[in-house]
Parts: structure tokens; C-alpha cells; sequence
């Protein structure tokens, strides 16, 4: 994978010296060392890329350039994910496995919970597909074990269609909840949703998802480029930890993703829908029970009382904020 990225960005540091020197219409030399590195990433990681896009007349344009290495990386991070299957039935299995393979993921299969567990123990995935009811161990038992000793995300793929199921289910550990029957292709785009924003560190929240630009005064959380602080609370932006006290407190990848969206815009207002969208791009009906879920998860984890919570606060009728007043330590009022 590293050695990947390395040939996409060789190839990416070379569009932006021709475009910025203006080469990239008069010379076509440096284009063909990219039509060479591209060879090698279709010899080393099997990437098939169409012929006509190897003419030199498609390197003349900065956009196409631009538009195949980014059709290249796409797929090259897709090539790099395995997704594990818990799952018992042999049909709902070929099926995933159909769509899933189609993306181009690898995915691996268990027809138990027990067998699931195994294989996260010896050779990790980086997704989780879990049926609730299975032999062996359920899904339950068998997110609550994953979560002693893994932070990936877990797609829940259930018959078990209540709210109390969907609430269960996210409580212990789950990322997100989708209800059998289901549609492959909404499978596939929530996998890949997921995908994005638990591995697509650099991408930052974006304030443009506020309905209430709220900033002025108070005192505001201490932002560097890899954390974000607030009296006792640290957000570690490059190992996806959230310290409580200086202590590592667990969460999941999608708990992260909402402190870490909230923290960096405090007072600013966000429904249950746009904090969704966020996550995950788009939004389908009853996935406000789960930013419902995730909420009260993460309240319990930093608040010092969570029927009174001070640092996410509900906007009555619109959604969530973040608290945007830090409290004045004992030291400090002494000064």
C-alpha cells in the first residue's frame, strides 16, 4: 500500500510542476515519465487502465491527468481493504461477497461468530460486516469481544429490525445498523461511507454544515494541527484517540468523528440529519435513532454527569452543540 501512494504521488508532484511551469501544453517529456510510473502500478498492483487514456493527447490537459490519478488512488484504496463477514446464511453471503468483490474489496467470511473472532484475532480486517443471529456466538458477544481489543468499524446486518435492537446494537460497539432485507447497492455505500471517514484522517469537518455560526466570544477550544483541546477533554487527530483527564477513554470511529466535528465548531448548531451526512455522505430514514445513540454513548464517556451534560448540549427542536465556554480554574481566579 505504502509503495502505492508513493507512485501516486510522485505522479502528483509532477502534474503540479508541469502546470505550474506551464509544460504541461508545450512539453509532453515529463508526461511520459507518468505514463511510465503508471505502467508500474498496473505491473505491481494489477491495475487495468484504459488505453486510451495512455495517449500523449490526454496528457495535454492538467484535468485529465488529474482526473486519472484520482480514478487511480480510488481504486487503489479500495484495493487495500479487507471486510470481514459474519454471517450464516450461505445466500446473503454470495451476495455481499458479489457487490463487495465488484468494488474491489477482499472479503473474508465467517458462517459464525466464533469463527469471526478467530479471524480478527489472527489477521485483522479493516471493516466489519456482523449478523446478529448466529451460531456459536452471536453478533452482540461477538462486537463486545472485538471491542476489547479493536477500534475497527462494525457494520451491524440484522433481521432485528426494533429501535431497542438498533440502540443494543450500537451501544455495544456498532458504527452503524442496517435492517434485513436489504439493498446491495445501499450495502456497498454505506461500507464505503464508512470506509471514508474512519481511514480519510486529513479530511477536516466542514463548517459549512452549521446552522448557527455562533463563535463570537467565550473562550474557544485550543486547536493545533494534530489535536483539539478543551479543559480536561484532548482530541489526538493523528491516532484517533480522545483523552478524558489525560486518559485514553475508547471510542468508536464514529463517536470520534462527531466530538471531533463539535469540538471544532463550538456553538454551532447541527441536526441529527447534517451530522449524519457528515459521517456519512448521505442520508437514509430512521438514522436519527443512530446520531441519537452515538450522542448519549459519547456523554457517558465525557460528561461528569450525563443527565446534565455541559460539553454536548441539545439545542431543543434542532439538534446538538458544542459548549463554548470553558470554566475558569481555581489558579487562574486566584491570578
Amino acid at each position: 500500500m505504502n509503495d502505492l501512494l508513493e507512485i501516486l504521488n510522485e505522479i502528483d508532484d509532477t502534474i503540479d510542476y508541469e502546470t505550474e511551469t506551464g509544460l504541461i501544453d508545450d512539453h509532453l517529456l515529463d508526461s511520459f515519465a507518468i505514463i511510465s510510473l503508471v505502467s508500474e502500478l498496473e505491473d505491481a498492483f494489477d491495475i487495468s487502465i484504459d488505453a486510451a487514456e495512455m495517449t500523449p493527447e490526454n496528457f495535454n490537459s492538467a484535468a485529465n491527468l488529474w482526473k486519472m490519478v484520482e480514478r487511480l488512488q480510488e481504486d487503489a484504496y479500495r484495493m487495500a481493504y479487507r471486510i470481514l463477514v459474519a454471517e450464516d446464511d450461505g445466500d446473503i453471503v454470495q451476495v455481499l461477497k458479489l457487490y463487495l468483490n465488484n468494488e474491489g474489496y477482499e472479503v473474508l467470511h465467517a458462517p459464525n461468530g466464533a469463527e469471526a473472532l478467530e479471524i480478527m484475532e489472527q489477521q485483522p480486517a479493516d471493516l466489519c460486516i456482523f449478523d446478529i443471529m448466529m451460531p456459536r456466538m452471536d453478533g452482540y458477544e461477538l462486537i463486545r469481544r472485538v471491542r476489547e481489543f479493536s477500534a475497527v468499524p462494525i457494520i451491524v446486518l440484522s433481521a432485528k429490525r426494533e429501535d431497542a435492537d438498533r440502540i443494543v446494537g450500537l451501544n455495544i460497539g456498532a458504527d452503524d445498523y442496517l435492517v434485513k432485507p436489504f439493498n446491495p447497492l445501499e450495502v456497498v455505500a454505506r461500507v464505503r461511507s464508512v470506509l471514508r471517514r474512519c481511514y480519510e484522517f486529513d479530511k477536516k469537518p466542514d463548517p459549512s454544515l452549521s446552522t448557527d455560526a455562533g463563535e463570537e466570544g467565550g473562550s474557544q477550544p485550543l486547536r493545533t494541527e494534530d489535536d483539539i483541546r478543551f479543559e480536561n477533554l484532548r482530541l489526538d487527530r493523528n491516532t484517533r484517540k480522545l483523552y478524558v483527564d489525560e486518559e485514553i477513554v475508547s471510542t468508536t470511529p464514529a463517536e470520534f468523528r462527531i466530538l471531533e466535528l463539535l469540538m471544532s465548531h463550538p456553538g454551532r448548531v447541527y441536526t441529527k440529519i447534517q451530522i449524519y451526512e457528515f459521517l456519512n455522505g448521505e442520508y437514509y430514514i430512521n438514522d436519527e435513532n443512530t446520531i441519537t445513540v452515538h450522542i448519549s454513548n459519547l456523554r457517558k464517556k465525557i460528561e461528569a454527569n450525563k443527565r446534565e451534560p455541559r460539553y454536548i448540549q441539545t439545542v431543543r427542536g434542532i439538534g446538538y452543540k458544542f459548549c463554548e465556554e470553558q470554566k475558569v480554574s481555581d489558579e487562574e481566579t486566584e491570578k
